[in-house]
């Protein structure tokens, strides 16, 4: 058994392969095995991982119909040995002592999760990294642990992507955990880190940038995900995860994190800045499929917040509906907005904002 899996799926960028494969190969923690999914690529990505397998007996290769990241690291999940598992686009690498200090790091915090910063590379030119400080601990139990995913799912934390961790396989398999397919390509890696973290006792924040991301290709994942409002896949996502986190927090209130996964995802892909796309997101959001639960989980969180102000704050809560990003505020709101007028000491002011009657 092997230290780590590798999982690295791949959908065409065969200029970027071999600057992926050869930072996890190269690494100086050797004790490792590598799966590359080849997700359907129609250009040289297939042979290229053959060549890699003939020539490393560390390097399994799973040649796959194009379904998606999500079904592609799926896959790789089926095939991995390792006592850890860590994850890497076929774009982005490694910096060459990334498995040794993380693994070092488990080992000696005794943790299921270590995290690291990503370091983003944008042409010819790379993000300066900041200074590193000591690391950060964090142990969850019953009362702590809504509080932490709350914080992921609202972007308190220090990352939730898959990429910029690693985790232990067997609890992996145990408790069935893999990347909601429904929702595609879309904030699937904020699905698994918060299925994972039900189950988790110790998280470390390992300050280093041991990860490289690429952000300037332009057919990537996520430059796709950038130009094309998605609330169905997102919807999705809370769908899926629901049953999943209720059955394990009966007392939580999943409707927060529906709101900020519904909130968090979109607007950080969608930067809106002018109240004319009002009437665009009304469109796009008759085309989702669980609209009796989109509806629900909203109408939940508002009344949540009529209960609990002390969770957000009259202060913050104008903020939140006037700001640059209101357009999905404004939708969201919209699906109670009696109660939303009622609850806020600001009913003129949102009323005009909004073009909204008093009730």
């Amino acid at each position: 058994m092997s230290v780590f899996s590798v999982i690295v799926p791949i959908y065409n960028g065969e200029q970027f392969i071999h600057r992926c494969v050869d930072s996890v190969l190269g690494q100086t923690l050797s004790d490792l095995q590598l799966v590359l999914i080849d997700d359907g690529s129609s250009d040289r990505c297939a042979e290229i991982c053959d060549e890699y397998a003939a020539k490393d007996n560390r390097v399994i290769v799973i040649h796959a119909e194009n379904k998606g990241v999500s079904a592609a690291r799926n896959e790789g999940l089926k095939a991995a040995s390792g006592v850890y598992l860590a994850f890497c686009d076929g774009d982005d690498f490694y910096k060459n002592d990334l498995l040794e200090k993380t693994y070092n790091t488990a080992v000696k915090y005794n943790a299921d999760v270590v995290s690291y910063k990503l370091e983003r590379i944008s042409g010819e030119k790379n993000q300066k990294p900041r200074g590193e400080n000591e690391l950060d601990i964090f142990d969850l139990n019953g009362e702590t642990r809504f509080g932490f995913m709350y914080d992921v799912v609202t972007w308190k934390t220090k990352g939730w992507q898959a990429c910029r961790s690693i985790f232990r396989r067997e609890a992996v398999e145990k408790n069935k955990i893999k990347f909601c397919e429904t929702c595609k390509s879309f904030a699937e890696d904020l699905g698994f880190t918060l299925e994972y973290l039900l189950y988790a006792l110790r998280i470390v924040f390992l300050n280093e940038y041991l990860y490289c991301y690429y952000d300037v290709r332009e057919d990537s994942m996520m430059n796709k995900s950038q130009k094309v409002y998605k609330p169905n896949e997102v919807n999705e996502l809370s769908y899926y995860l629901r049953p999943r986190i209720t059955s394990e927090m009966p007392d939580s209130p999943f409707c927060v994190f529906h709101h900020y996964i519904v909130y968090g995802q979109l607007m950080d892909m969608y930067k809106v800045k002018k109240y004319s796309g009002y009437s665009t997101w009304i469109k796009l959001i008759k085309g989702i499929d669980k609209k009796a639960y989109f509806k629900e989980q909203n109408r939940a969180y508002y009344k949540l917040y009529k209960r609990e102000k002390n969770l957000f704050g009259k202060n913050r809560v104008k903020k939140f509906y006037i700001s640059r990003v209101g357009m999905v505020n404004r939708y969201l709101a919209s699906l109670n907005r009696a109660g939303l007028l009622f609850d806020c000491a600001a009913k003129k002011m949102l009323s005009k904002v909004f073009g909204w009657k008093q009730n």
